[in-house]
């Protein structure tokens, strides 16, 4: 079918065969107004040619009474006479001023949960918006008057928010036009007096500042901010991918997601910290982090003496050593560590640990408040006890003891020894040695086991407190025991998750 030259000046009918492939069902907000009016006309006209369908949404704001009932009622007329399915929302009513957000901001919000909602009931993967290059003009002065990053400055024809794609297809079509086409096409719409109200900013910076800006600075205002805004998103692009690919590395090399080493995240220029920064704090904290949370990791990165940054979310930044761990539940971490400087240190080593339980293949971690002693080899054979682990699973601890023949090769001046009873399960300790002159921290750092770990490990030592093994570090424990009669293992059998495991 032949699409309508005008079509061309109107939407990019390109972008949207991309987006919108054969087959393909795409929701459209509908207000009633002249723009999201244009649009499903637009739109419908070329369902055909593209080979779409649409459905229509209409989001009542309960905030104009009689008048929103005229503009479902115009919406609902009009989809019924291009025969396409419309559905009514309202928004959860608002009783006071809304907290940390403006109005609009609010209002956002309730509109594009109603619409992921009518989307998520009907399947639909696609919404289209009818934002034009007006609005996106004055959403970029308010964003810059307000203070942004890259993200705030730039817009886009789609962006994918969870499984929905959102697209904007009048992105680049001034008001002026959409008012043009209506008129000549007979497109019904209504007029929001709402839109006329000072109270808004965005009404301020339309019917205000963009006036002033044509009228005393560039006639050509909106045109040249638009442009702006697109050198910025590819300048965005362009930081974003290598900032992905420069927090990708550094996490590898790193401790895991939560961990962000400092000495390799200063190495990078300034302006690639920003975004870094933004990134890892959006992926582990689940927020869109604000100017002054990157600076304050940058500042924390930079100092010898800050130890703590609190976070939205109930998260905090906590630096322990050359890195910077992600720690949620933190409540009172603050007032805490007054009564002990290591506090934080050991909070932080905790929280990793914690979170190396969730590595099918960490050793087994557990925090032993009162040391398991095993008297005699009858006792260390039939020995068992019950502990709690340090993700609050439980666990059955018991040994395995194997007599061992000494190898016929071995040198005969060279003497296998035994261990001596009692034996004891703990924790590693400050100083332990597996003999007199090699230290288990030094044999724990050659194979690379994370320090974060090591204080939670569970170790078994004899009377003369030399370590025999370790549980889980099966290659560490017969370094160990390779000189002795016996080998000693520590078998533990995890049961089921009484408390669950802990939420990080």
């Amino acid at each position: 079918m032949i699409i309508s030259p005008d079509i061309y000046g109107i939407v990019d009918v390109r972008a949207l065969r991309d987006c919108l492939p054969p087959g393909s069902a795409c929701l459209v907000a509908v207000s009633g107004g002249p723009d999201s009016m244009c649009l499903l006309h637009v739109l419908h006209e070329l369902s055909a040619p593209l080979g779409i369908t649409l459905h229509v949404a209409h989001i009542n704001h309960l905030m104009r009474g009689a008048d929103a009932l005229s503009d479902w009622q115009l919406v609902k007329e009009q989809c019924a006479k291009l025969a396409v399915p419309a559905y009514y929302r309202e928004i959860e009513p608002l009783e006071r001023k809304p907290r940390r957000k403006t109005v609009e901001e609010y209002f956002r919000e309730q509109r594009h949960a109603r619409l992921h909602e009518i989307a998520r009931d009907h399947d639909l993967k696609c919404i289209a918006l009818g934002h034009n290059a007006d609005d996106l003009a004055e959403t970029f002065l308010m964003h810059l008057m307000r203070g942004t990053g890259f993200q705030g400055l730039t817009f886009s024809f789609a962006q994918r928010h969870g499984d929905v794609l959102i697209i904007r297809p009048l992105w680049q079509t001034s008001r002026q036009r959409v008012m043009k086409h209506i008129a000549s096409h007979g497109v019904p719409c209504n007029h929001d007096a709402s839109n006329d109200s000072l109270d808004f900013t965005r009404n301020r910076v339309r019917n205000v500042l963009i006036p002033f800006l044509k009228r005393e600075f560039n006639p050509s205002v909106t045109d040249a901010l638009r442009r702006a805004s697109s050198i910025i998103a590819r300048a965005g692009d362009y930081l974003h991918q290598k900032a992905r690919r420069r927090l990708r590395v550094l996490l590898r090399r790193g401790e895991g997601e939560h961990v962000l080493p400092t000495v390799r995240f200063l190495a990078q220029p300034l302006v690639l910290q920003y975004e870094i920064a933004r990134l890892w704090l959006k992926r582990g904290c689940k927020i869109a982090p604000s100017y002054q949370h990157i600076e304050s990791i940058l500042k924390l990165a930079k100092s010898k003496r800050g130890r703590e940054v609190r976070l939205p979310s109930g998260f905090m930044a906590v630096k322990n050593g050359g890195m910077i761990l992600l720690v949620k539940g933190a409540e009172g971490l603050r007032e805490r560590s007054a009564s002990g400087q290591n506090f934080l240190d050991r909070f932080a080593r905790l929280e990793l640990a914690l979170k190396q339980t969730e590595c099918p293949t960490a050793p087994p971690l557990a925090r032993i408040d009162q040391p398991l002693v095993i008297a005699d080899p009858e006792a260390a054979k039939r020995f068992s006890a019950e502990i709690v682990m340090l993700d609050k699973a439980r666990a059955i601890l018991s040994l395995d003891v194997v007599a061992q023949n000494k190898l016929p090769l071995m040198d005969e001046n060279q003497q296998s020894s035994g261990f001596a009873y009692p034996l004891v399960l703990r924790n590693r300790k400050p100083g332990d040695r597996v003999s007199p002159s090699v230290r288990l921290k030094t044999v724990l750092i050659n194979d690379k086991a994370p320090y974060y770990v090591r204080d939670y490990l569970i170790v078994l030592a004899d009377c003369q407190n030399r370590i025999l093994a370790v549980a889980g570090l099966n290659r560490i424990t017969a370094r160990i025991q390779r000189n002795l009669d016996e080998k000693i293992g520590i078998r533990v059998q995890m049961l089921k998750h009484r408390q669950g495991k802990r939420a990080l």
